[in-house]
């Protein structure tokens, strides 16, 4: 399978792109913007289907987003941390529905915090949005990963809760599976 995948460098993504490397598959990271254009996150030129070597991907897995665990949550980290996921998936869902050949599936990270503070109460994909900005910021997050849905494109949203890795550090080395 072709596998385009953003996050590719944070503990998820580079332990996911080495083991999809190793079975086979073939992956390309999307990477963000390098011009200054503060409005666009990604540099989306990959998916052009006008490039003569262009092959079509088989699913699209996003992991990107500012860090939540990086640092005090004043008013300006909380505001990049939603804009990060939410104007980075909107951005992303754009760009895949100006495709001729769109993903069959599109994988969308999203957090536990959907569910806000549940104490001791299970919880799963039934149960209701919770409370706080955590739970906000997914909604919305989901919201737009959903949007995908409407051009064809199978969406599964995957609500992470925290990840231990006995190989990561708040230094930020990275992680094995």
């Amino acid at each position: 399978m072709k596998i385009l995948i953003t996050g590719a460098s944070g503990l998820v993504g580079s332990a996911l792109v080495e083991f999809l490397f190793k079975k086979g598959h073939v992956i390309q990271c999307l990477q963000r913007n390098k011009e200054k254009d503060p409005e666009r996150i990604w540099d989306t030129s990959i998916l052009e289907v006008d490039k003569p070597d262009h092959v079509p991907f088989d699913a699209v897995i996003h992991l990107a987003g500012e860090n939540v665990a990086g640092g005090r949550w004043d008013a300006a980290r909380k505001e990049r941390i939603l804009r990060s996921r939410v104007d980075g998936t909107r951005q992303l869902v754009d760009a895949l529905s100006t495709l001729q050949i769109r993903p069959k599936v599109f994988l969308s990270a999203s957090a536990t915090g959907y569910y806000g503070d549940c104490g001791n109460r299970d919880v799963d994909e039934r149960s209701a949005l919770g409370s706080g900005f955590l739970a906000e910021v997914c909604r919305q997050w989901e919201e737009e990963a959903l949007r995908a849905e409407q051009t064809g494109i199978r969406v599964a949203l995957l609500r992470f809760g925290m990840i231990l890795s006995p190989s990561s550090s708040s230094a930020g080395r990275r992680s094995r599976i």
